[in-house]
């Protein structure tokens, strides 16, 4: 599937970034699962939602896929923690997916929340 198909069918929470780690789309089922808005999430960097411990890990992950394309963890659930917009950490079901949005790469997650 698409990315853009995605983001249009899912019934589930979804993030979108592109290969600068920067936030360009959330779903309305995101915003009600962890609290985060549009506004609070769009421009700014995939950071915001990652607990702090896990931050380094993450950016490491993120900085090879995108110089490398090399991964495997797309398409594969993953439990990971997630921070809401309250600031509380929960656990969260995220599937990755890959692929191009107006020509651009971008990866997509949906996170479901455990």
């Amino acid at each position: 599937m698409h990315l853009e198909e995605l983001i249009r069918v899912t019934d589930k929470p979804l993030i979108v970034v592109d290969s600068a780690g920067v936030v360009t789309h959330i779903n309305d089922r995101f915003t009600a699962a962890f609290g985060w808005r549009a506004e609070d999430l769009t421009g700014g960097g995939l950071n915001r939602i990652i607990p702090e411990k896990m931050r380094q890990a993450h950016q490491i992950a993120f900085s090879t896929y995108v110089e490398t394309g090399n991964t495997n963890i797309l398409d594969t659930p993953l439990n990971l923690a997630i921070l809401h917009a309250d600031g509380t950490i929960g656990d969260a079901e995220h599937v990755i997916f890959a692929g191009m949005i107006d020509g651009e790469p971008h990866l997509a997650a949906t996170v479901d929340p455990l």
